[in-house]
């Protein structure tokens, strides 16, 4: 059997790599297959007696000369199932395999369900803190006014809004195409039954700008919330805007200009930071209620559908390594995170080497290294955030392609990685990563390693 591949394909055939959602699908790759996967172009002579552990590889002259290769064989040991859109729970769990050099099938190996968990159990403290705060910012627990005083109890604005968003046949977390409503909308309900709530009383004086308190002691959570909120919106003309501001930024790309050398030419040019309009902290912590409220749907499904790691960011991927550690007996150090690229300071701090649309050939080179030396490196993972995507990087390849008749070559530089699923059968341009750096602040190489 004989197999020729062209310069530049991916190397892999459909039939030897199955989606990882099929549960009887092998997630190691024969030696044969993983040749296949790495080497830029080879051709593969099988002889039909022969098997695939003494499968002869050899490297043929079609256009390719010299080449380098970096291979993180942890991460291919290592990388779990995604069982549906929970990309960032899967490649958390990955990474920390990787990083720990635990093989998949290793009892102490993480899995994409033991991370999933994880990030739910540490969406929940987040809301229980935020239910805290909005209950001692209105001086609730002083005044005993709850149904239920667990840290744990939902506030009235949050169950009124909720039922609000369910009775205009919303599903709160889910995405607006799919039916659902944000955080933004529970807001919304919440605000205006907050301002049912004091226009019903009727015994609030106009001028809310000298509001001093005490609280009367009937005064319900709606009540003081619809208080504060005429109160910040009488001093803040745009208080309306600074609610619905999600403070989110474009997803545009760019393109690669090949008569630039390699220069990348960009319409994605980071905007600037926006002035926030300053909040107070009842505020804050009612929006951090429905923030992770609609996470927590998502993350669970909420039967509206399979669960989802869609809410979580850069910084969630941090807090998940931690935890995955702290769970097993381990006595070597909890591997940190830290951002490599990216065109922006990240939750996870800033990065090694930013990414500019003006970027020099030369400074493009010095980020390809960077990545290059992490995935060839023993204790550390890349991990990449692609558009809507969490994946390992597995390889990292550059090589010369002949460009002409004239003996010319180009340089082609790529990462094994997963555009769907976990499991490694893409190779992406470095200049494609570069490009959806450049596009949102989110988009970055992150990288897991363990200091020994």
């Amino acid at each position: 059997m004989s197999i020729s591949c062209p310069p530049g394909c991916p190397l892999v055939r459909a039939d030897d790599l199955v989606d990882d959602l099929d549960p009887d699908s092998n997630l190691t790759l024969s030696p044969q297959q993983l040749a296949a996967l790495l080497l830029p172009c080879c051709t593969q002579t099988t002889r039909d007696d022969a098997d695939e552990e003494t499968a002869q590889i050899a490297t043929t002259n079609m256009g390719v000369g010299a080449f380098a290769l970096a291979v993180d064989n942890l991460a291919l040991n290592g990388w779990v199932r995604q069982p549906g859109p929970v990309c960032a729970a899967a490649s958390a769990a990955g990474a920390y395999n990787s990083v720990m050099g635990y093989n998949r099938d290793d009892a102490n190996a993480a899995t994409t369900e033991e991370a999933l968990q994880v990030i739910v159990t540490q969406r929940k403290a987040k809301l229980t803190a935020a239910r805290q705060s909005i209950r001692r910012l209105l001086a609730l627990e002083r005044h005993g006014d709850t149904d239920d005083d667990s840290d744990d109890a939902q506030t009235a604005a949050e169950r009124e809004a909720w039922r609000r968003c369910l009775a205009d046949g919303k599903k709160p977390g889910r995405k607006a195409k799919d039916g659902g409503a944000g955080a933004v909308t529970l807001l919304t309900h919440a605000r205006a039954a907050a301002t049912e709530a004091v226009e019903c009383r009727g015994d609030v004086e106009d001028d809310l700008a000298t509001w001093a308190g005490p609280w009367p002691a009937d005064a319900s959570e709606l009540f003081r919330l619809g208080v504060l909120w005429r109160e910040w919106a009488a001093s803040n003309p745009n208080a309306s805007d600074a609610v619905d501001d999600d403070g989110g930024d474009g997803d545009e790309d760019g393109d690669v200009n090949a008569a630039s050398g390699g220069v990348l030419v960009t319409t994605a040019v980071a905007p600037p930071k926006k002035t926030k309009m300053k909040q107070p902290p009842w505020l804050v912590a009612l929006k951090s209620i429905f923030t992770e409220r609609c996470a927590l749907a998502r993350l669970e499904g909420d039967g509206h559908g399979p669960p989802s790691t869609a809410p979580v960011g850069n910084g969630g991927l941090r807090l998940v390594a931690s935890a995955l550690h702290s769970a097993r007996d381990e006595d070597r150090p909890h591997p940190q995170v830290r951002c490599l690229l990216a065109r922006r300071v990240s939750a996870v701090g800033p990065p090694d080497l930013k990414v500019r649309a003006d970027d020099t050939a030369e400074e493009m080179e010095r980020q390809w290294q960077l990545l290059f030396h992490h995935i060839g490196r023993t204790g550390s993972c890349v991990q990449l955030h692609l558009r809507n995507h969490y994946a390992l990087a597995y390889a990292a390849r550059s090589y010369a392609v002949a460009s002409g008749d004239g003996g010319d070559h180009s340089i082609r530089r790529e990462l094994l990685t997963a555009r769907k699923g976990q499991r490694p059968r893409t190779w992406l341009p470095f200049e494609e990563l570069l490009r959806l750096c450049l596009s949102w602040d989110g988009h970055c190489a992150l990288l897991l390693e363990q200091h020994i």
